[in-house]
């Protein structure tokens, strides 16, 4: 119940509406006081904010201090005492360690920018040494390609118009065959720049082709190319653009048909072939006349696209053959008569016969200067290796030892007595 302050009259409420009226008044209250706390906490987090960008200024003042007193304190280091000559020499040494790696490390070339991170003199000397930004590694990346060629831009703009040493490789190599980029910004950079190179190590996408043939003509200063589809998957393109390379003396090429091949091969004096069948290796060693080294990476059986006839070479030195397991050694070193081999090296699938009495044919035939011969693969019997060291006094080592997926504990060197 309740009563009328004016005219004394009584009203009576029911229970539920004594309820209700109260439930409505504590949400009422409830209301108002949590937007009395809601301001209180704005107002907090206001006064904290302003509290931490203070903060923030100090510690960004105290870092610079801290840099200039660090800069005044390095001023006294022994390093800091290095004529720029001697700096800059020391820096041309870091060149060993980054672009002349293991050919299997895939590490970008980060050598300059690490240098020009240290301070701003060595910032100063690193960006105007022309010879470090003339080796390089760019590894690139689908997401950040465009980035990836404007820096390649400025990367070779430093160079200085020196000779260049370009490897250019991809990231998830796979799907470039699947799903590659349409866009040449990588290529048309390294086009502009196409009579400065000196060495090329290129993962070619299908896109590139096209743009490549315009290098024709425009390669005086190029010696090396090492090229290859992504993926090691095989192609059917034709690749001419280096066949007018009056410089050219080193290639080396794999997962693409000897037909699709062009390279002034009258004056390679180093080739490396991959994956290629045993009358293509043939074929090469019969076009290379001044080959001096010569390497077959996973040989093929034959296929029959070239013909076996005999090759007499008179210049090979060093040959390198690696068979994979449906190629045997015979029919490559049957046609061949190499009169100034020196060093033979064969990798050889656990199945094969022992190939020395292969070599030995080919000695008899070439009557060649041949000293030492590394097979792997198989292990040969001590008293075979004897036997031929015996037959044939001018080899001086037979090395024989297990693949690495082998026992490589199996070694055995036996020097002619």
């Amino acid at each position: 119940m309740a009563s009328c302050a004016n005219c004394g009259s009584i009203t009576e409420y029911s229970l539920e509406q004594v309820l209700c009226a109260s439930v409505d008044r504590q949400q009422l209250l409830k209301r108002y006081d949590l937007e009395e706390r809601n301001l209180l906490q704005h107002n907090d987090t206001a006064h904290m904010d302003t509290h931490i960008d203070s903060l923030q200024f100090l510690i960004d003042e105290l870092r610079k201090r801290r840099a200039l007193a660090c800069r005044s304190r390095n001023r006294y280091a022994p390093v800091a005492r290095l004529p720029v000559e001697l700096l800059s020499e020391i820096f041309r040494f870091t060149l060993s360690t980054d672009i002349h790696k293991d050919h299997k490390c895939f590490q970008p070339t980060t050598v300059p920018l690490l240098l020009g991170k240290v301070c701003s003199e060595w910032r100063n000397i690193a960006w105007g040494l022309a010879e470090l930004w003339s080796s390089f590694h760019c590894r690139v990346s689908k997401t950040r390609y465009s980035a990836q060629a404007t820096l390649l831009r400025e990367w070779i703009d430093r160079s200085g118009g020196r000779p260049l040493d370009i490897r250019i490789t991809l990231e998830d190599e796979d799907s470039w065959n699947v799903s590659g980029i349409t866009s040449t910004h990588i290529i048309d950079v390294l086009l502009l720049h196409c009579h400065n190179w000196r060495s090329l190590d290129l993962i070619l996408p299908e896109t590139w082709y096209n743009k490549l043939q315009n290098v024709r003509e425009k390669l005086e200063n190029l010696a090396s190319v090492t090229i290859r589809p992504p993926g090691y998957i095989f192609i059917l393109k034709s690749l001419n653009a280096f066949a007018n390379a009056p410089s050219l003396r080193r290639i080396s090429s794999s997962h693409y048909y000897m037909h699709d091949l062009l390279f002034p091969w009258e004056q390679l004096t180093e080739a490396t072939l991959g994956t290629a069948s045993t009358d293509e290796a043939i074929e090469l060693i019969r076009r290379c006349p001044n080959l001096v080294s010569c390497r077959f990476d996973d040989l093929n059986s034959i296929e029959g696209e070239f013909p076996l006839d005999g090759v007499l070479h008179t210049g090979l030195k060093q040959l390198r053959i690696y068979l994979n397991i449906f190629a045997t050694l015979a029919p490559f070193i049957g046609p061949l008569t190499l009169s100034n081999l020196s060093l033979l090296d064969l990798s050889v699938p656990p199945a094969h016969s022992n190939p020395l009495n292969t070599v030995e044919q080919l000695l008899d035939r070439s009557e060649c200067p041949l000293r030492t011969i590394k097979i792997t693969g198989i292990s040969i019997q001590d008293e075979d290796i004897i036997s031929f060291l015996v037959y044939n006094d001018a080899v001086k080592n037979v090395n024989n030892m297990m693949s690495k997926d082998q026992d490589p504990a199996v070694l055995c060197s036996t020097p002619a007595t």
